[in-house]
């Protein structure tokens, strides 16, 4: 049994208008954790096209994307259609509850890579190393993501969990200096 229930596509009110903005799909049910937005939306396929969904939503605890029709969300590459495997990596949420995400690889035959920040230093996630971490802000590659036919299967990662997101920081208010409470209480 597969983690999440197969990819829907969202009410007509969360979907994009006629401007590009294209499909979204929700696996799993309940407030998403995971979101995926498809970073070059001119790829995106509209209602009833075979494409790329601009938008993934994961509210389940893990999903499968790939090409085949056994994945949780189905990712048809327009450039390229055998980028992306049957079963090309799983996104899962850590078991401990704490909102972190990963990614694994499923044996795809193009690869999978992650960079935290978009513009190169890619993290190549291998079957044989295990799974690598989801930062909000990280862009997700599915398939080449180098040379001369890189794949235009990239999402830009949100984690929408509460837990994942930082605590502030209580050094940055022992770092103030003495007085600066009474003062800011006099000046405001």
């Amino acid at each position: 049994e597969r983690a999440g229930a197969p990819a829907a596509a969202a009410p007509a009110s969360e979907r994009g208008s006629g401007d590009g903005a294209g499909l979204c799909v929700t696996v799993g049910d309940g407030p998403p954790a995971l979101e995926l937005t498809l970073v070059d939306a001119e790829n995106a396929c509209g209602d009833g096209e075979v494409g790329l969904p601009a938008v993934i939503r994961i509210a389940a605890d893990a999903a499968t994307l790939g090409r085949g029709a056994d994945a949780d969300v189905v990712l048809d590459s327009k450039q390229y259609p055998q980028m992306v495997s049957r079963i090309h990596c799983r996104l899962e949420r850590s078991a401990d509850g704490g909102g972190a995400w990963t990614v694994a690889e499923r044996g795809s035959a193009n690869g999978t890579a992650v960079s935290d920040d978009g513009d190169g230093g890619w993290t190549r996630v291998k079957r044989a190393t295990g799974a690598v971490a989801l930062r909000d802000g990280a862009v997700l590659c599915i398939g080449s993501w180098r040379g001369k036919a890189p794949s235009e299967v990239r999402y830009r990662v949100a984690v929408l969990d509460a837990a994942a997101e930082e605590e502030p920081n209580p050094s940055a208010e022992a770092a103030a200096p003495p007085g600066w409470a009474q003062l800011e209480s006099q000046v405001w």
